[in-house]
């Protein structure tokens, strides 16, 4: 038996499940969109952002629009 065969295999299982990831996401991509061209995009360069209140890491709550005219930066992760 050769000695790569478990690595070739391992790739091999690897690269499959790469592809089957992208073509669900290539499936899902198709489903029917929700998007309104009435109705404006809140990403869109220079549009203001929807105000929303957090509670930062000392219990005290924030709002985005308390930081108006400051630089603001959302970091939204998680763990599993």
């Amino acid at each position: 038996m050769n000695e790569f065969a478990p690595l070739l295999h391992r790739l091999t299982v690897i690269i499959l499940a790469a592809l089957l990831v992208i073509l669900a996401g290539c499936q899902a991509s198709g489903e029917q969109s929700t998007f309104d061209p009435n109705v404006p995009a809140a990403s869109a360069k220079g549009a203001q952002a929807p105000d929303f209140t957090l509670t930062d890491l000392d219990g005290d709550e924030v709002s985005l629009s308390d930081l108006r005219g400051q630089p603001v930066l959302l970091n939204f992760w998680t763990t599993w």
